[in-house]
């Protein structure tokens, strides 16, 4: 979504879209933590959350360095392009696809970490 603000002209537009991008952003990362800490043991969340900040970090430092050298081989337009039609075509196939009532087949329970009183 961030790559096809670039593209367009209007100042309002390019706005609107950055801040849904960086509100999506930061949900998607509290998810992610939330979803670490209470479905991981307590004796693995700390092994668990470094493993995968180091992944994310790695991930992003290669992300750059690629993309870098081919913006200096081919330019950032048709990069520009390429991203915003690998981004539309999940966000497609998510957007059209009949909501599901009943959880997924095989889709294990997870207990809950409240102690009871």
């Amino acid at each position: 979504m961030a790559t096809t603000t670039y593209t367009v002209p209007a100042l309002v537009a390019a706005i609107v879209a950055l801040t849904i991008f960086g509100v999506a952003v930061a949900l998607s990362a509290v998810a992610a933590g939330t979803a670490t800490q209470r479905y991981t043991p307590s004796s693995l969340v700390g092994r668990l959350s470094a493993g995968s900040n180091m992944v994310l970090i790695v991930s992003q430092t290669v992300s750059i360095a690629v993309g870098a050298a081919l913006v200096d081989i081919v330019g950032y337009e048709p990069l520009l392009v390429a991203a915003a039609i690998v981004i539309s075509v999940p966000a497609v196939v998510l957007l059209t696809r009949p909501a599901s009532a009943t959880p997924a087949a095989g889709a294990a329970e997870v207990p809950s970490r409240r102690r009871r009183l």
